[in-house]
């Protein structure tokens, strides 16, 4: 499943020290904690049968040492609020190709 991150839902980055840094700029920047990723969970907000996972990621800043800051729903790839769907990783072993860039 692929998923997207929207501010719309009510999930905000941290604090970024780039001062004019966008809302969707900030989300683009966290590291997603791939162990973490858990679901799909059922998800009503985009669609009826809609589905969402989730996920803790850190922010910009925070050490990968220390445990993720965030805790994260990733929705559904249709949505239209979508302002995120790549992440950086914590660790690149668990990422598979993606469908969409490989034209499949």
């Amino acid at each position: 499943m692929k998923g997207c991150l929207s501010a719309s839902m009510g999930q905000k980055a941290p604090t970024d020290p780039l001062p004019f840094a966008t809302q969707s700029e900030l989300m683009q920047r966290l590291t997603l904690d791939v162990r973490s990723l858990s679901g799909p969970y059922p998800d009503l907000r985009i669609r009826p049968d809609g589905q969402c996972l989730r996920a803790r990621a850190w922010s910009l800043g925070c050490p990968l040492t220390k445990p993720p800051d965030l805790r994260l729903e990733l929705t559904g790839f249709t949505d239209l609020g979508g302002e995120a769907t790549y992440f950086r990783v914590s660790d690149e072993s668990a990422c598979v190709e993606d469908e969409l860039v490989a034209g499949r």
